[in-house]
This record gives C-alpha cells, structure tokens and sequence, in this order.
C-alpha cells in the first residue's frame, strides 16, 4: 500500500513494507517501489531512502546492485542483437560494392 504526502517541496511516497513469511524477506513488489522511489530522486542518499523505510542500507544497496546489472544486461543484448543486423547488413553492401567494381572494371576495357 502507497500513500503519498509533501514535506516541503518534495513528495514522499510511504510504501508499506509487507513481508513474506518471516521478518527478514521483502516482497518483489516492495523493492521495485523502493528501488522506484530511490530513483526517483526525492532522497538524496539510498541510505537516507532505507532509513525512512525501515531497510537496512546494505540491502537497499544490494537491491539497486542487482536492478542496475539487470537493466545492464537487458540493454546489452538488445545493443548486441541491433550490432548484428547492421554488420550482416554492411557485409551485404560490401558484397554488392565488390561485385559491382569488378563489373565496371571490365566494362571500361
């Protein structure tokens, strides 16, 4: 549950850290709002951002650690897979270019 008020001129989002089963384990939803909070920029600090809900920092850390390897990755291959067509694609070329200057070669003989 989420419930948003002002402290001055930021807005602070309080997000209600639900548990899973026993006191140590957060829900996935719980850590994507935090995350999403914490890179929304209204903390200045991830450790301010975990104070004010009541994570331990070195968890926070380790959850912003693994979401920015995530999105690295996911970015990563998208990069790879659009490097590949565009290489495929200028071999291509290269291919055409090569059979076209051996034809105008002849043709000026």
């Amino acid at each position: 549950m989420e419930t948003k008020y002002e402290l001055g001129s930021k807005t602070k989002s309080k997000v209600d850290p639900k548990v899973v089963s026993n006191e140590s384990r957060y829900t996935k939803e719980f850590k994507e709002q935090l995350i999403e909070i914490h890179n929304s920029g209204i903390y200045s600090t991830a450790a301010e951002c975990a104070r004010n809900y009541g994570v331990p920092e070195r968890l926070l850390y380790q959850w912003l650690d693994a979401n920015k390897k995530q999105s690295k990755s996911s970015e990563h291959i998208l990069e790879l897979a659009k490097l590949k067509k565009e290489n495929a694609q200028l071999k291509m070329e290269l291919e055409i270019l090569k059979k076209a200057t051996v034809y105008f070669a002849k043709q000026m003989k």
